[in-house]
């Protein structure tokens, strides 16, 4: 079931800026459902732990997550994409927002083929993640890590900077605190993840139906 907690009323947005896993698909982790997909999983759960245990960062994470994909062939990786499942309504969502005249990107933290074929199917031109070094159509085992969960407040940051749009005027909708920059304007935690994750946020939304964020952006077009 849907569930709606009003905390304060705000004012007039420009850009959404939405997280990708878990929020606009149905994925709650690219690199995990990638592992089980590939058979590496039971070394991704070990880089995983390494990293919230603090032991290595988020960029040696990927870079040794990626490793473990040397030599996949592309094809495979876009056989895997192709099959992304949305939330309900995330098409109507995002193409309703740009009705509205508001700016629309993703940031994600996961894997670029995946953030891009979503961006493409959405038809989002604003989206940046990590991108897999590919070489003659095979992964190299190499990454251009772009966004971590570390630094993905600056990022948001950076986008809305990049596009002249002050964070007073940036709304978000995400399903972890680290897509909550504190001064973002308008904070909308999907189906969270966390304690941390509600309280960074004005409005948590819980169910299956991305449309339901939808009357809590568009009333902010309204002066």
């Amino acid at each position: 079931m849907f569930q709606l907690e009003l905390r304060k009323s705000r004012k007039r947005s420009r850009l959404i800026i939405f997280d990708l896993d878990g929020t606009i698909t149905r994925f709650p982790n690219v690199w995990r459902h990638l592992h089980r997909k590939l058979g590496t999983w039971e070394f991704g759960r070990v880089h995983s732990k390494k990293y919230f245990d603090g032991e290595i960062t988020y960029k040696e994470w990927a870079e040794l997550d990626c490793a473990l994909w040397k030599g996949t062939k592309l094809d495979k990786l876009l056989e895997i994409v192709s099959k992304v499942e949305y939330f309900d309504g995330a098409a109507e969502t995002i193409r309703r927002i740009k009705e509205a005249g508001m700016e629309v990107g993703i940031v994600s933290a996961g894997i670029s083929l995946f953030a891009e074929k979503v961006a493409e199917d959405l038809g989002v031109k604003r989206v940046l993640s990590n991108r897999l070094v590919i070489s003659n159509g095979v992964l190299t085992g190499d990454i251009e890590t772009n966004v971590s969960l570390d630094n993905k407040p600056k990022i948001i940051r950076d986008v809305a900077t990049s596009l002249g749009i002050p964070m007073s005027q940036v709304a978000v909708v995400g399903d972890n605190v680290f897509d909550m920059p504190a001064e973002a304007m308008l904070k909308i935690a999907f189906n969270p993840r966390s304690k941390e994750a509600e309280d960074a946020a004005d409005f948590v939304v819980k169910g299956d139906d991305l449309r339901k964020v939808l009357p809590l952006i568009l009333r902010e077009c309204w002066d």
